[in-house]
């Protein structure tokens, strides 16, 4: 029913010191179908007082989704483990930390994208002045709409919409390409199509 296309992931490698030594660490996050896999490893020769991966919609606020406790890592060898986001955030950038111990890592953001199958019709395609647009909408959700150039600048926004037709005035736009987005705001799914405005 869904169809995703695309997952940003960002590795990041630390040493990081704490109090009393030193832990080497790597720290990476990888899709997985409709989860995020993690893995970290503890490098020979470091310890910390557990690992507790963490999760937040911006930089600031964090809530915990996976704790091993006890000691972690090895002395002689490298120690991997692994957790797993069963239910990320959808079509919202992601941002997720590690606490080492009383140390807590920098974080890794993702962007974690869930598309409606089916996109919206518009017509006529190229316009200049007026833009039909038909979507699906048989739960009569809520939807955004946005009009987005070339520059990714948001050109004309709308809230709360439920009609399954719209006439949009275009006439404000300049000669381009452009992309209609549609999101529901209960389910959070997007869709796009393009268009031109001639």
């Amino acid at each position: 029913m869904f169809k995703s296309i695309l997952f940003l992931s960002i590795l990041f490698i630390g040493n990081v010191v704490l109090a009393q030594s030193d832990v080497e660490y790597s720290f990476e996050g990888t899709r997985n179908g409709e989860q995020i896999d993690f893995k970290v490893v503890i490098h020979s020769g470091s310890t910390c007082q557990g690992i507790k991966l963490e999760r937040g919609e911006d930089t600031l606020d964090f809530e915990p989704i996976a704790v091993q406790y006890g000691v972690c890592g090895n002395a002689n060898f490298d120690q991997l483990y692994r957790f797993s986001d069963t239910m990320p955030l959808t079509n919202q950038p992601i941002f997720y930390r590690l606490q080492l111990g009383d140390f807590i890592t920098p974080y890794i953001s993702f962007v974690f994208l869930k598309l409606a199958k089916d996109k919206p019709t518009l017509f006529p395609n190229p316009s200049s002045k007026e833009l039909n647009i038909h979507f699906s909408n048989q739960t009569v959700d809520f939807f955004e709409l946005k009009v987005i150039d070339n520059s990714g600048k948001v050109q004309i926004q709308q809230a709360n919409i439920r009609a399954e037709n719209l006439l949009l005035n275009i006439s404000s736009l300049s000669s381009g390409n452009y992309i209609l987005q549609l999101r529901n705001t209960k389910s959070n799914l997007l869709s796009y199509e393009k268009f031109i405005v001639d």
